[in-house]
């Protein structure tokens, strides 16, 4: 009970905050990335059905399939990091595509090294290297320390999430593991849009509708937490 009267005036209070962040995202990109979403679901969603058809083969498993699975590896990490970076950057006045998805997409590999490296050696440090390093995307869009190459993007972000740690592990959980698994568990049959399209536009809008919601909640923890101890952003 004292963890959730913590997170719930929280969650009331910065409820406004977190509309003002959204509302300005014009309406163009919130329409691409949710197509990018859809696009995303479908290919992994087709991906995984022809690995599953590839394993079950009555012929054994070819060796190729390993290609396969490397390319739905490849889109699990490109597309979530392609979709983030699209809704973040575009809050920003100054844009530099190149330049700031290249360091997203460098940093992101950072820290999937080091979660597996921790993963394979104990699982408790490997989750811990997981969800402290959520505030990663938003170290390297928005802080002026980083992009002037005097911060660390892993280690900034760790220092943030300790300060915010119960209400970024909350959305967390709920969003990228309840949420998920509710639909992966209850209505995964319905994600394969040439099988069911209306099915899969009503999953791709709650996962779409989720994403927004932890992003922007993340991203109010980040100025807030910034702003205390007078680190510089960029916009």
């Amino acid at each position: 009970m004292v963890g959730l009267s913590k997170f719930l005036p929280l969650v009331l209070v910065n409820v406004q905050t977190v509309t003002v962040l959204l509302k300005k995202i014009p309406f163009s990109t919130w329409a691409l990335g949710f197509l990018a979403l859809l696009i995303y679901q479908a290919l992994d969603t087709g991906l995984n059905n022809f690995l599953e058809i590839l394993f079950r083969s009555p012929n054994g498993t070819p060796n190729w399939v390993w290609f396969v699975a490397a390319i739905s590896v490849l889109i699990n990490v490109l597309f979530p990091v392609a979709i983030s970076f699209w809704l973040l950057s575009s809050l920003k006045t100054h844009r530099n595509w190149s330049e700031d998805f290249q360091q997203l997409f460098i940093e992101t590999l950072r820290v999937w090294g080091q979660i597996l490296l921790f993963t394979l050696a104990f699982l408790i440090p490997g989750l811990w290297k997981w969800i402290s390093s959520i505030f990663v995307p938003y170290v390297v869009l928005f802080s002026k320390k980083y992009q002037t190459g005097h911060a660390d993007a892993l280690r900034a972000s760790r220092e943030i999430f300790k300060k915010v740690w119960f209400q970024s592990a909350s959305v967390l959980i709920i969003f990228s593991l309840v949420i998920p698994y509710f639909i992966t568990t209850s209505l995964d049959q319905y994600r394969e849009i040439w099988v069911h399209p209306v099915g899969a536009l009503i999953i791709g809008l709650v996962d779409y509708i989720s994403l927004l919601i932890s992003l922007f909640f993340l991203m109010h923890l980040f100025i807030k937490t910034s702003r205390e101890v007078k680190n510089e952003l960029i916009f």
